[in-house]
C-alpha cells in the first residue's frame, strides 16, 4: 500500500535485471543520499514506507530494514525483516554477557 515505493521498485527492476546490482543501487541510495539515522523520527502517515523514503528520510533501524524489505519484495527479490540483539558486553566479574535494550536491532535478509 505504498504506491511511490512500488513504482520506484518497478523502475529499479526495469533498469537492473541482476538482483545484486539492484540491491547495490538501493544500498548506495541509503549511503549517498541525505538519510538520517535518529531515535526520534518524525511521525509517518498512511503510507509509512513512502513517507520514510521520499519525505522524512529520518528513522532508525526498523525504518531502514522495513523500507529495504518492501523495496526488495516489490522488485521480486525475497526479503524479510529480522530483529534481535546486536552487541552486548562481557561482564568480567561473572563471565556472562550483558545485553541491554539499547542493543536491540533490526536488519533485512534477502534471498539471492
Amino acid at each position: 500500500t505504498n504506491p511511490r515505493t512500488l513504482e520506484f521498485a518497478r523502475g529499479l527492476r526495469s533498469r537492473f535485471a541482476d538482483d545484486k546490482a539492484l540491491l547495490g543501487e538501493v544500498l548506495a541510495m541509503f549511503r549517498n543520499e541525505k538519510f538520517v539515522y535518529t531515535l526520534e523520527p518524525p511521525p509517518l502517515g498512511e503510507h509509512p514506507v513512502d513517507d520514510f523514503l521520499f519525505r522524512t528520510r529520518s528513522g532508525f533501524c526498523e525504518h531502514y530494514a522495513s523500507a529495504f524489505a518492501v523495496l526488495m519484495r516489490a522488485a521480486g527479490i525475497p526479503a524479510r525483516v529480522v530483529t534481535g540483539y546486536l552487541g552486548g558486553e562481557i561482564n568480567p566479574l561473572g563471565n556472562y554477557m550483558i545485553v541491554r535494550q539499547a542493543d536491540a536491532h533490526a536488519w533485512t535478509e534477502v534471498w539471492l
